[in-house]
């Protein structure tokens, strides 16, 4: 009896679980298929990028925020932070403004004003 091989998966069987689990979401006992945005969001807050963040600049940069101070920044830096993993993502350019168009004042500015968009 020839016994089988099995080659190693490219990439590993949780992974895969995830990306399945992420790209389905129950709505009223519905799948519904999640947007490139919304899975990596979902992906970036399971690793728990805003912990890894904070640590990050605290143990490397040696920059340790007050719970006041990350507070205040928390909404702005963000965006950014998850803007910045999608751009270097296969997501692209087309990741970090999904991100960071809503912290943007400069696009918030254009929108306000009508006659600067037309």
């Amino acid at each position: 009896m020839q016994k089988l091989k099995f080659l190693k998966p490219a990439i590993p069987l949780t992974v895969i679980s995830v990306v399945i689990a992420l790209m389905l979401s129950l709505v009223n006992g519905e799948p519904k298929v999640l947007t490139l945005k919304t899975m990596l969001e979902k992906y970036l807050e399971s690793i728990n990028i805003e912990d890894q963040f904070v640590k990050y600049a605290e143990d490397v940069d040696k920059i340790k925020a007050s719970r006041i101070e990350w507070e205040e920044s928390r909404e702005y830096m963000m965006p950014q932070i998850k803007g910045l993993v999608g751009r270097y993502s296969k997501l692209g350019e087309e990741a970090f403004y999904r991100f960071y168009m809503p912290v943007d004042e400069n696009i918030r500015t254009a929108l306000e004003n009508k006659s600067v968009v037309e």
